[in-house]
C-alpha cells in the first residue's frame, strides 16, 4: 500500500535523539515510526544508500573488505524493505540527521527514489537552531567525538536548506525554528508529534540528554593538545563514550560561547544569516548568552587546569573497583603525577581513566567470545549425547 512518509531531518543539535526515542515507542493511531533495526536512523540510511569514505578509519566498516560492505548495504536495504511492507497503517515517520547534511545529498535522493513506489506524499519537517546555541552545541560534539576546538566552532545552513528542497521539493519541506517561542509547549517533541499528527502529552515524552559539561570539556581539550591519543582501533568511539560517562562527575556547570565569539562566526555565514533572518525574522536568531561564557579557547583550558583534583578521584576509584589491570592503572597514576606542568598532568590523568574505559571494554568483549565458545561446546556435547 501506499502511504505518507513523515520525514524528519534534524536539523544538528535540535532535539533528534528525543524525538526519536518518544516517537519509536510511542502507540500511535495512524502512524507507524519505521522499523530500521534502532530509533536513530541516521546509520542505516547511510550504510543502505551512502558511501563509506566518511567514516573514520578505524571504523568496523572502513576495516571490513569491499564485498563485506556491499553485503552488509544490502542487508540495511532489505530491513527498511520489511519495515515498510511490515506496517498497515496511512503514515510512517522517519527520523535522520544525516539525511540532511551536505555530503549525503545524492544518498537522500536515493533514500526518497526508494520510497517512491512506496509513497503518496512526502513531508518533511527540519528544526533550525539559532547561531549562538548552535555554536555552543557544536563545540560540544566536536569536543565529545575527540575533535580538536574550534573558537568559534563553523557552522552552516543554507547547503542543508538548499538540499532537502533540491531532494524532497520546496511544497514538501517544512523549516521551523528550534527556539520555545516558536515550539507547541516550548517543546520540540510535542511540536513535531503535533505536526505529524500524533496526539501526546508532556507525561509521553522521553528525554535524552548527551551534553557534556563545561568541566569535562575543559579536561577533554588539555587531553587533545598533549593526550596519547590512541584512537586507531575498533571500538574507539565507544571507548571515548565511556570516557565522558565517567568524566560526568567532574561537574554539571552550563556554558555558552560570548557575544563577539558568536558575532565572529556569524560574520562567516553572511549569506546563511540572510535566508535565515528572511524565514524567521532577524529578532528571532538572537540569543542571550547562558551560565559560564566562554571568550575564547584559553578560558576553557583554563577550566580544564582546575580539574586535576576531581579526575584523580576518578582515576583512583577506578583503580580501586577492580575487574581491571590494576597494576598498569597505579603505573598510569604515577606517570600523571611525574608529567611536566598542569596541562601535562591533566592529560595523563585522562589518558588513565581513557586506558581503563580500553581495557573494561576489551574484558567484555572477550567475556563474550568466551560465552559464545561456551554455548557452541554445550551445543555440540548435546548433539553427541
Amino acid at each position: 500500500m501506499k502511504r505518507e512518509f513523515i520525514i524528519h531531518t534534524g536539523f544538528h543539535k535540535t532535539g533528534s535523539s528525543s524525538i526519536q526515542a518518544t516517537l519509536s515507542q510511542l502507540d500511535m493511531a495512524e502512524h507507524d515510526y519505521l522499523d530500521w533495526g534502532v530509533a536513530n536512523h541516521s546509520g542505516p540510511f547511510e550504510f543502505a544508500f551512502g558511501n563509506y569514505d566518511h567514516l573514520a578509519e578505524n571504523h568496523p566498516y572502513r576495516l571490513q573488505p569491499p564485498e563485506a560492505r556491499e553485503r552488509k548495504r544490502a542487508t540495511f536495504v532489505a530491513k527498511l524493505d520489511e519495515g515498510i511492507a511490515a506496517s498497515r497503517k496511512p503514515r510512517m515517520i522517519v527520523s535522520a540527521e544525516a539525511i540532511s547534511k551536505k555530503r549525503n545529498t545524492s544518498s537522500a535522493r536515493a533514500f526518497a527514489e526508494h520510497l517512491h513506489p512506496h509513497a503518496d506524499r512526502f513531508r518533511v519537517m527540519s528544526y533550525i537552531r539559532p547561531p549562538a546555541g548552535l555554536m555552543t552545541s557544536t563545540l560540544q560534539q566536536r569536543m565529545k567525538v575527540g575533535q580538536n576546538a574550534q573558537f568559534p566552532p563553523r557552522i552552516r545552513y543554507k547547503e542543508k536548506i538548499a538540499s532537502m528542497r533540491d531532494v524532497f521539493g520546496e511544497d514538501a519541506c517544512e523549516f521551523r525554528l528550534f527556539s520555545p517561542a516558536a515550539l507547541e509547549d516550548g517543546d520540540v517533541v510535542i511540536d513535531f508529534a503535533r505536526w505529524c499528527g500524533v496526539a501526546i502529552d508532556a507525561s509521553q515524552v522521553l528525554r535524552t540528554n548527551e551534553s557534556i559539561s563545561l568541566e569535562a570539556m575543559g579536561a577533554v581539550l588539555l587531553y587533545t593538545r598533549h593526550g596519547q591519543h590512541k584512537q586507531n582501533y575498533q571500538g574507539a568511539a565507544i571507548v571515548q563514550h565511556m570516557l565522558l560517562a565517567r568524566l560526568a562527575p567532574l561537574g554539571k556547570t552550563k556554558f555558552s560561547l560570548s557575544e563577539d565569539l558568536v558575532a565572529q562566526g556569524k560574520v562567516r555565514i553572511r549569506k546563511d544569516m540572510r535566508i535565515l533572518a528572511d524565514m524567521f525574522g532577524a529578532e528571532a536568531l538572537e540569543e542571550q548568552p547562558k551560565g559560564t561564557v566562554l571568550g575564547s579557547e584559553e578560558d576553557l583550558a583554563d577550566v580544564g587546569r582546575a580539574q586535576v583534583d576531581g579526575l584523580r578521584g576518578i582515576a583512583t576509584a577506578l583503580r580501586n573497583e577492580g575487574g581491571g589491570p590494576g597494576d598498569a592503572m597505579d603505573a598510569a597514576l604515577e606517570r600523571a603525577e611525574r608529567a611536566e606542568g598542569t596541562d601535562r598532568r591533566v592529560a595523563a590523568l585522562v589518558d588513565a581513566i581513557k586506558d581503563k574505559c580500553k581495557a573494561d571494554r576489551d574484558a567484555e568483549i572477550a567475556q563474550r567470545a568466551e560465552a559464545r565458545r561456551a554455548a557452541a561446546r554445550s551445543q555440540r556435547e548435546r548433539m553427541t549425547s
